[in-house]
């Protein structure tokens, strides 16, 4: 970036032409946005038969279950992955070198202490299940 607040790409990059602070995007450009990392905020529901249910409270339908706490931590993660390629994916099926493609960065709070109904919450996830009497 330069000190005008310009953005700019070598020519030889094939990046796409730079336009004011935009860079209008060539279409399906290899390796753009390959990793970033996010956080995501996950309810796990122990079952009265021994199940855990899952949830992602960000992502609506991004849910699933598992005999242990463990596995249903590790599903979490794999069906917010599927759930994030594939809005992605199909976000990105109109592209073409006219299209604006920027990051997007907000302040969203996190919650900390207990929630309304008084369940304790973590930022970590506990060593094993924690029951609210």
């Amino acid at each position: 970036m330069q000190g005008n607040g310009r953005i700019s790409m070598p020519a030889e990059a094939g990046l796409g032409r730079c336009l004011g602070e935009f860079v209008l995007t060539g279409f399906g450009l290899a390796g753009q946005n390959t990793s970033m990392r996010q956080r995501f905020h996950t309810i796990i529901k122990p079952e009265p038969n021994g199940w855990f249910v899952g949830w992602v409270e960000e992502i609506p339908g991004t849910i699933t279950q598992a005999r242990t706490l463990a596995q249903c931590r590790e599903n979490l993660r794999d069906a917010l992955q599927l759930m994030l390629e594939t809005h992605r994916d199909e976000a990105r099926m109109p592209l073409d070198a006219t299209c604006i493609q920027e990051s997007l960065d907000i302040e969203v709070p996190d919650p900390s202490g207990t929630t309304p109904n008084g369940l304790a919450q973590w930022s970590q996830p506990p060593a094993e299940p924690h029951t609210v009497g």
